[in-house]
């Protein structure tokens, strides 16, 4: 799979972060996995977490040994601390960004208008940067139990009883799961050759808020 097995991944913690590094270190990589929070579960011996926060302007890391790094940190947050650090230029770089790009672009809300265009830009820095760089935009991305949306689903529920469905729930979500996420990722590492570009990813399934939040 790799060359060289050192690879560093930023937003280990997250669901995508952590189905990347259980699946490469179960593949022999020697994975550093960085996340603002710490991790107390058992992994393979070759995971070594550094515990740092991407958005502080003191962290500064040194990532020149690493001829692979994949972030599922929040696009902007690591498009802003990867200047600070010192990079190989030639890296294969897979960062995790969002549809969101494309969906809300021309929004209603301004505060989504601009939250695509600081995806948008964050997504031209490191094309810029990197040039076997790789941007994955996935869908909603969900993980069963413990994620935030259906948590806020269940939470609103449990306070009201009730759940708004706009225009009838007729909108339409096709989300993914963070391990297809993730699976997508290592198929990038796979692909020898990848030219550099950005891809749209998505679940198997187009739902309605009403078919799985709507009244039975």
């Amino acid at each position: 799979m790799l060359s060289n097995p050192n690879v560093i991944i930023f937003g280990a913690t997250s669901p995508v972060g952590l189905g990347i590094t259980k699946s490469l270190a179960q593949r022999g990589a020697n994975v550093t996995a960085v996340s603002c929070n710490a991790y107390s579960q058992t992994l393979p011996l070759s995971v070594t977490w550094v515990e740092a926060d991407l958005a502080d302007p003191e962290v500064a890391l040194d990532c020149r040994h690493y001829p692979t790094v994949i972030s599922a940190a929040p696009i902007y947050t690591y498009a802003q601390a990867f200047q600070r650090f010192a990079w190989e230029l030639n890296s294969r770089v897979i960062v995790v960004s969002s549809t969101s790009t494309l969906t809300k672009t021309h929004a209603i809300d301004p505060s989504e208008r601009q939250l695509a265009a600081t995806l948008l830009a964050s997504e031209s820095t490191v094309l810029e940067a990197f040039a076997n760089a790789t941007i994955l935009q996935p869908t909603m991305i969900h993980h069963g139990p413990g994620d935030r949306n259906l948590k806020y689903i269940v939470s609103h529920l449990r306070r009201t009883r009730f759940f708004p469905l706009v225009a009838g729930g007729k909108g339409m979500r096709q989300p993914i799961h963070a391990d297809d996420v993730a699976h997508a990722a290592t198929q990038v590492l796979d692909a020898h050759g990848l030219p550099q570009r950005t891809y749209e990813i998505a679940g198997a399934e187009q739902l309605a808020h009403r078919r799985h939040i709507g009244p039975r």
